[in-house]
């Protein structure tokens, strides 16, 4: 019994993460688009990839 608790728990913390991970995720996706921050980073990415 003992282990399908343990499993459980180990189960419930990995969805809580997926969880806040998304959520960070989309307040980010947000902000980028509002604040027109992923031109900057692309254009970043470009630069670091072409040297």
């Amino acid at each position: 019994m003992d282990y399908i608790q343990g499993g459980l728990k180990f189960l419930m913390a990995l969805f809580m993460f997926i969880i806040l991970i998304r959520i960070f995720m989309k307040m980010g996706n947000y902000s980028c688009e509002k604040l027109g921050l992923e031109k900057f980073f692309l254009y970043l990415w470009k630069k670091i990839r072409g040297k």
